[in-house]
């Protein structure tokens, strides 16, 4: 693997990146600096320092690597503060729908003693594990490349080419309003997250992160009817997929199971466990 630095960014590059965080990566101007960027060069892989980490990115056809370059403020701040507040050397963080590894790199530079991720697309946890090994985190986050739900079972995602990060494995979602490919499936493994946590040794929960386009309810509820509460996350940062795909309101159920809202960001309910 190329060292860090290896894909530095170019002149063209450089200027759009210090337009963005001048001020310009926001509203309108934000699109406006994408297209100038895809117009650059429409694979180009970049190294960039974020907050402390050395990312290693691929923003061509992934929203949140081109939102860590081409925008004006960090990504979701206040979910990062929120857990820099609740992380240590003690402290479990679970990452469900990891992507390529934006909270769980951040969750290991905080210092938290024990990270799980969960990615099951291939195309973006390659990146994920590229920027696990820049960081030199290989021995702090524990890496799976299989999807969580109520059983062992295998599932189709649909990668979603102009975006892998919302690649779905909704049965019934719509191919040209997600900008999903003919034929651009795979077949990945299923397993329920108590039998890994039990594998894992995993005893308690401090943060737990979902955001797995629309299928939180197929992996949280069934969870929660199997384990015993001391297994329940003290904290839960979930994007709310109401109107993407849930059968129930997985957010409305915690509410009703012992949690109760605690913060809520532009795209995240923040939950705490009472009691």
């Amino acid at each position: 693997m190329e060292k860090f630095g290896h894909y530095a960014l170019k002149s063209k590059q450089a200027f759009l990146v210090f337009l963005a965080k001048l001020g310009l990566g926001r509203g309108p101007f934000k699109k406006i600096l994408a297209r100038l960027w895809q117009a650059d060069g429409n694979e180009a892989i970049v190294d960039y320092p974020y907050y402390g980490l050395k990312l290693r990115l691929q923003p061509h056809n992934n929203t949140i690597e081109r939102k860590i370059l081409l925008s004006a403020k960090k990504r979701e701040a206040k979910e990062l503060a929120f857990m820099q507040e609740k992380l240590n050397n003690a402290s479990v963080f679970i990452d469900i729908g990891a992507n390529m590894g934006y909270y769980s790199l951040m969750a290991a530079q905080m210092g938290c003693g024990t990270i799980l991720a969960f990615e099951p697309n291939p195309v973006v946890y390659e990146r994920f594990q590229t920027n696990i090994a820049l960081n030199g985190f290989q021995n702090h986050i524990r890496f799976f490349d299989h999807g969580l739900g109520s059983e062992e079972s295998t599932g189709t995602l649909k990668l979603c080419a102009i975006d892998m990060g919302s690649s779905t494995a909704l049965e019934d979602q719509d191919q040209d309003k997600a900008g999903l490919e003919d034929g651009q499936q795979i077949q990945f493994k299923i397993r329920p997250l108590e039998t890994v946590l039990k594998e894992e040794k995993i005893e308690t929960i401090d943060v737990m992160k979902i955001d797995v386009e629309g299928l939180e309810d197929k992996i949280l509820i069934p969870f929660f009817e199997k384990v015993e509460p001391p297994l329940h996350p003290r904290y839960i940062i979930i994007e709310d997929n109401i109107n993407n795909g849930w059968e129930t309101n997985v957010i409305d159920y915690l509410l009703s199971h012992g949690y109760q809202r605690l913060l809520s960001t532009r795209g995240n309910e923040i939950l705490e466990k009472v009691g």
